[in-house]
């Protein structure tokens, strides 16, 4: 199987602000979402015998299975692409460790359990190895959780009562006769009293695989990329040598690329054009929506080649072990400014531009052309958010000072906004509502967002008025009700444009 007969190693990524969600009991109509969490681990799981293991923290998000992919660098591993009912997106591994409850397939809701003491890669969509999927069906709930010795949920949320009508089986699917304390168990269960913790008598109970688990480095390589068509470019308001592009993913989703004298470019930028960025994994990513990314290079796609960027060994192999250079001195060899490189290039950074490879793995190729990179480093301080400028449809304007709220989410003030793109601003007192011109409405502390005649619009972020009487609203407000063809964060400023 080629694994590198594609221009992109590690999925397209997504762009949606998401907000975690608590472990416990889920009621099958409750949507949920979770926050990325920083690591550069993949989280594989072991028997409990295992030394140096930590306690499964039980964690969900709720949704529909939006896609399902074959993973292109490990066997038996599915890509499971859930998107909540906020439309947030989170990928899931689902390997042969993987309790999978129900048949999958896309359309289906589900409830995914992963485990919130494991890492994940600190990329958009968050990714997590997924240790329950099951799906979620009105007038049923689902729980994965460890419970004690009383049949209580680790969260102290429920307790189970076990009767002669409950199907108690094991993760293999053959009947259950042991004892169930002390266990991980998937529960499923139509209703419950009220008290505390709040009791049910399951109709089914899955004894889970008993893990713990420990975390085991998987080589995902130094790089990662994201691939998009260019919908617009804005070049800096003072330096020239930088630009903002905007590209629109493959799932339609926006993301903005933040190009610099240090990002090496191949080909022509221009709007049309279906362009490869490639990230450095360990460089810091501010994490708004829409996600912006500072590449280390950009190439434009053609039908005749393929592209990559990575560190290369001694051997001359990738990072990630998947593809492995035959360099001899026919191949033209420069660094970004074009002139003739003569050094090692084992442990540097290349970008490789090369046609057909072989179906070994690592693949293996004789390339076109090699770059030879410069390694990013902290090239400029993140200015802080309540530091930045507004830039509204090309103009500086003054604006009360934005600010990240404590789910994490960018706000922005309303009426300097608005008023910058000429849209006039009333307020309704008896109901606490800010219109924007005839078709454009919010009110404070409702999740309830309205343009012309359409549905009520949900962020998961409510409107607020500060202290100093500005109002402010969630940045996807701008995006997603608004419907601005530009809304995004900076190193220095936030840009706006109608």
């Amino acid at each position: 199987m080629n694994k590198l007969m594609k221009k992109t190693f590690i999925g397209s990524i997504s762009i949606a602000m998401l907000s975690m969600s608590a472990a416990g009991i889920v009621a099958a109509s409750t949507p949920s979402s979770v926050t990325p969490v920083a690591a550069e681990r993949v989280i594989k799981q072991h028997d409990a015998a295992n030394q140096n293991v930590q306690a499964i923290k039980f964690m969900t998000v709720t949704g529909v299975v939006d896609k399902i992919t074959e993973h292109t660098l490990q066997d038996n591993t599915k890509i499971v692409t859930v998107k909540a009912k906020d439309d947030s997106i989170t990928n899931f591994y689902v390997t042969d460790e993987t309790y999978v409850a129900n048949e999958l397939k896309t359309g289906a809701n589900v409830v995914a359990y992963y485990n919130g003491n494991a890492g994940a890669p600190m990329i958009f969509p968050p990714q997590y190895q997924a240790l329950v999927i099951a799906n979620s069906t009105t007038g049923e709930s689902v729980i994965a959780d460890h419970f004690d010795k009383n049949l209580i949920s680790a969260d102290g949320q429920l307790k189970l009562n076990i009767n002669d009508k409950t199907e108690v089986v094991s993760y293999d699917g053959k009947a259950f006769d042991g004892e169930l304390t002390n266990k991980n168990l998937l529960v499923t269960y139509s209703v419950s009293n009220e008290s505390l913790p709040a009791q049910t008598i399951p109709t089914k109970v899955v004894v889970l695989k008993q893990q713990n688990v420990v975390e085991e480095e998987v080589n995902v390589g130094d790089y990662s990329n994201v691939t998009g068509k260019i919908t617009a470019i804005t070049p800096h308001e003072t330096d020239k040598s930088r630009k903002s592009v905007k590209i629109e993913l493959d799932n339609k989703e926006t993301a903005y690329l933040n190009i610099n004298a240090e990002t090496f470019v191949n080909g022509e930028l221009k709007e049309g054009a279906t362009i490869t960025a490639f990230l450095q994994n360990n460089m810091p990513m501010i994490m708004i929506y829409p996600p912006q990314y500072t590449p280390i290079a950009v190439s434009v796609d053609t039908d005749d080649s393929f592209t990559t960027v990575d560190k290369f060994d001694k051997e001359m192999v990738s990072s990630n072990g998947t593809l492995k250079l035959n360099v001899d001195e026919d191949i033209k060899v420069t660094d970004t400014a074009g002139k003739a490189y003569t050094g090692s290039l084992v442990d540097q950074v290349l970008f490789v531009e090369y046609g057909a490879s072989t179906k070994s793995i690592p693949a293996i190729t004789t390339p076109q052309k090699i770059v030879v990179l410069k390694e990013q480093g902290i090239a400029q301080e993140e200015v802080a958010i309540d530091k930045k400028q507004f830039i509204v449809n090309g103009k500086t304007i003054k604006a009360p000072a934005a600010y990240i709220n404590d789910k994490d989410v960018v706000m922005l003030p309303v009426r300097a906004i608005a008023e910058a793109l000429d849209i006039k601003v009333t307020w309704e007192q008896p109901t606490k509502t800010i219109r924007l011109g005839n078709t454009i409405s919010l009110q404070l502390n409702k999740d309830y967002y309205t343009f012309a005649k359409l549905a009520p619009i949900k962020l998961g972020t409510v409107p607020v008025i500060k202290k100093d009487g500005n109002a402010y609203a969630p940045l996807a407000f701008f995006d997603k009700v608004m419907k601005l063809s530009e809304v995004s964060v900076g190193s220095d400023n936030i840009v706006i444009n109608k």
